[in-house]
């Protein structure tokens, strides 16, 4: 659940978008981005953390623990409540912030290439790609659902399947490893991801783009 769930929006499709799309477009992908992260940032992780257990359920307390326990989460819905109420985060505190904020792709590719292991059994190539092949046939069944179900304009339903072809968040690794994850397997898979979402949105940028 953890390994194959959320998008990596910001690293990679917000610039293909940026890149070869009006800034209109942005929107929609933004506003897919809302959802998105809270489920990457805590709440795929609780829900697998719940699902987990062996016996009893987990407590509203658990939940919270597990969702708070995130700090990206946290500082995520704090901004989201400054923004529903219409609060402004001093420029002062941004410009601290966004040291850290430019670093970010930077230290998120460092981690994952620091997790990756290359000596695999068959086994685990195997576990790899059948995790790969789950992943592009759900995104594939979603970006269907998106172009003939939902009544929006055509831009909104092509930015929403570019989205959905997105590659594996790059925090999934260590959310895996909090689960008790002790492969390389998250990792090497979020790699894979990366090589064969990015090559089926450049298909879809050039299909939309022209």
């Amino acid at each position: 659940m953890v390994q194959i769930s959320g998008y990596n929006i910001g690293t990679f499709t917000l610039p293909f978008v940026q890149a070869f799309f009006p800034a209109a477009y942005l929107v929609p992908v933004i506003l897919f981005d809302t959802s998105n992260a809270l489920m990457v940032l805590g709440g795929n992780f609780t829900i697998a953390a719940n699902l987990n257990r062996q016996k009893e359920a987990m407590s509203l307390g658990d939940i919270f623990r597990n969702l708070f326990g995130s700090i990206p989460f946290a500082v995520y819905l704090v901004t989201f409540v400054f923004a529903a109420l219409g609060l402004r985060i001093p420029q002062s505190v941004l410009s601290i912030t966004n040291i850290a904020a430019n670093a970010n792709p930077f230290m998120a590719m460092l981690m994952l290439g620091m997790m990756i292991e290359l000596k695999l059994h068959k086994q685990e190539i195997l576990d790899l790609f059948r995790l790969l092949g789950l992943r592009l046939l759900v995104s594939f069944l979603a970006a269907l659902a998106f172009y003939f179900l939902l009544p929006v304009p055509m831009v909104m339903r092509q930015m929403l399947i570019i989205c959905v072809f997105s590659p594996i968040s790059v925090i999934a690794p260590v959310y895996a490893m909090r689960l008790g994850s002790t492969t390389s397997q998250a990792a090497n898979l979020n790699s894979l991801s990366i090589l064969s979402n990015l090559f089926i949105m450049t298909i879809l940028v050039l299909l939309f783009g022209s």
